[in-house]
């Protein structure tokens, strides 16, 4: 298998890597609609897993060691092992009951799209095949659709003509706060601090916002901005950008483990942190 993932990793393509099988608890039968919903439901879990889509493939129906159907269909599935993800590969029976969490958010009326539409979006912004600034967009749109979901219809911190009229800087800084996540910049975000050198109290949502405006409302200031911003600040703010998503999606899904830091440019194995909200502290770079 070894052999193989390195092929597909240098030229892309596809390779079925592990085969499980799905039982109800109580012993009885899966109705068909429910199996196909539960394996929907483990695509998107994979996908928000790994950055990339890479949901099952070849699903069969048996009953009594005998199958009953079986799926040859397309599936998403990304043509390349290439994706950053929060996922702690070295440390991955912490995710152990993590799949509850995500159940849980995936069978809630409020949530279920919004889950769905979370992971589209972090998939699309992860793709090597975008421009950096097509990703920082991409990866901004999960965070306004988190601010009012958690913020306005979740806990009820703000009204909808409050929220209106909040920046949209603030509205993540209260988002980042009601989810113990700290809206400090990280140091290792290096060229991104640079980008904003001079700039007193600058806090991750300021710095986020800045540059997703400059892309998407390209006035004269904004573009002067923009040109002095180097390319490895984008590609820092779109990863910072990701990284508060799915900061989010976790804690909205009591994760209580270890993640990958984005971005993180020091010894291997020190990329991981664990989650801010675990030991009581507000710190992203642990």
């Amino acid at each position: 298998a070894g052999d193989c993932l390195t092929e597909v990793a240098a030229k892309g393509g596809y390779i079925s890597t592990h085969s499980c099988s799905l039982k109800r608890s109580d012993g009885e039968h899966f109705e068909y609609s429910t199996a196909l919903g539960m394996i929907t439901c483990l695509m998107y879990f994979f996908g928000f897993l790994a950055g990339r889509w890479c949901g099952p493939v070849f699903p069969k129906g048996f009953m009594k060691d005998s199958s009953r159907w079986e799926i040859y269909g397309s599936n998403q599935v990304s043509p390349t092992l290439k994706g950053n993800s929060w996922f702690p590969s070295h440390h991955s029976l912490d995710i152990i009951g993590l799949f509850s969490g995500f159940l849980a958010l995936w069978d809630s009326e409020a949530w279920s799209d919004r889950l769905r539409q979370a992971v589209h979006w972090i998939v699309a912004a992860n793709t090597s095949q975008n421009a950096v600034e097509t990703s920082m967009v991409a990866a901004f749109v999960p965070i306004e659709m988190l601010c009012w979901l958690i913020l306005v219809e979740s806990k009820n911190k703000y009204s909808v003509k409050q929220f209106k009229g909040m920046q949209a800087d603030t509205k993540l800084s209260e988002l980042l706060a009601v989810c113990g996540i700290s809206n400090f910049l990280p140091g290792h975000f290096a060229s991104l601090c640079d980008a904003f050198r001079g700039q007193d109290n600058l806090t991750a949502s300021t710095a986020l916002v800045e540059i997703r405006n400059a892309i998407t409302h390209p006035r004269r200031t904004k573009r002067i901005f923009l040109s002095n911003v180097s390319g490895l600040a984008r590609y820092q703010a779109k990863e910072l950008c990701l990284e508060l998503v799915e900061l989010v999606l976790l804690k909205s899904m009591d994760y209580l483990g270890r993640y990958r830091r984005r971005a993180f440019g020091g010894w291997s194995g020190e990329e991981y942190a664990t989650v801010p909200w675990l030991n009581g502290s507000s710190e992203l770079n642990l």
